[in-house]
């Protein structure tokens, strides 16, 4: 699985979070959407100009300028033409269903939908927000701190060593998650020390 580039990927989390708040919508499943339409490294045509979920007004897909911008057109997107998944959540399947029925018979995509849906859900998996929280399996998930998204990330999938990673937690407030690795670090650390004895 190809991993995004350190810019794009926090581009998307930035517009996964922004649109999530807006539509109540788990910013997961928006980030699922990111990743369906693009592919794990977020490698698409669309990824690559700020258009995440490939948005294609008049036929050829748009480019925007920020985060921002594009998280302005897809919130005006999804309330002009697929109101029912306004405050859909967490439920990837609920939001789909959505997508398939929009006002006047408009359709978000037309390929298949169960596929779709599971490509949206595997792809909340993917999602980690600016504190280090995750989805576990986009279905019907609670943000968590799921370890392997954690660990994923301190290992190099976006860029990020160990030391980055630690500062970018406390500087995002996330010193419970800094502490608790941390206290990891050192029982892991005494127990080797006891074990060797």
């Amino acid at each position: 699985m190809t991993a995004p580039n350190s810019t794009t990927y926090n581009n998307a989390i930035t517009a996964a979070s922004i649109i999530g708040n807006a539509l109540g919508i788990a910013p997961s499943t928006i980030y699922g959407q990111f990743v369906a339409e693009n592919g794990a490294g977020l490698t698409g045509t669309g990824a690559q100009n700020n258009n995440f979920a490939n948005l294609s007004p008049g036929g050829q897909i748009a480019s925007y300028s920020s985060p921002q911008a594009f998280a302005n057109a897809y919130i005006s997107t999804i309330a002009n033409n697929f109101p029912n998944a306004i405050n859909s959540g967490s439920n990837v399947n609920n939001f789909v269903a959505a997508l398939e029925n929009g006002t006047n018979g408009v359709q978000y995509q037309t390929g298949s939908w169960g596929t779709y849906a599971n490509n949206i859900a595997n792809g909340a998996a993917g999602y980690s927000n600016q504190n280090g929280q995750s989805t576990s399996n986009g279905q019907n998930s609670q943000t968590t701190n799921a370890a392997p998204t954690v660990w994923g990330k301190i290992t190099g999938t976006n860029g990020q060593t160990f030391t980055e990673y630690l500062k970018s937690q406390a500087k995002n407030g996330g010193f419970i998650i800094v502490g608790l690795i941390l206290l990891v670090f050192a029982l892991m650390t005494t127990y080797n020390k006891v074990s060797q004895e």
